[in-house]
């Protein structure tokens, strides 16, 4: 991007980490790119993990590497409490 930025005064920051709500960054009336606060940030990249690890389990379950916990149990012998 080079030395290029975008004139952000301190209201739209404030705004940004107030609402959580992402700012559309438009060039010649098309959006170029989104800016958001680091703790919705962040937030986004956990909720992605999560959702990456589920499809995962679920693509386990599907190929019969995994079973869902339900099967499992059932075929599973319970542990001993002694």
């Amino acid at each position: 991007m080079g030395d290029r930025h975008a004139p952000f005064d301190q209201d739209q920051v404030d705004q940004l980490t107030e609402t959580g709500e992402p700012l559309t960054v438009a060039q010649n009336g098309e959006a170029k790119a989104v800016l958001q606060d680091v703790r919705s940030y962040e937030e986004m990249r956990e909720t992605l993990a999560l959702l990456r690890i589920i499809a995962l389990a679920d693509e386990d379950i599907a190929s019969r590497r995994a079973y869902a916990c339900r099967r499992s149990r059932r075929r599973c012998p319970r542990p001993s409490l002694h």
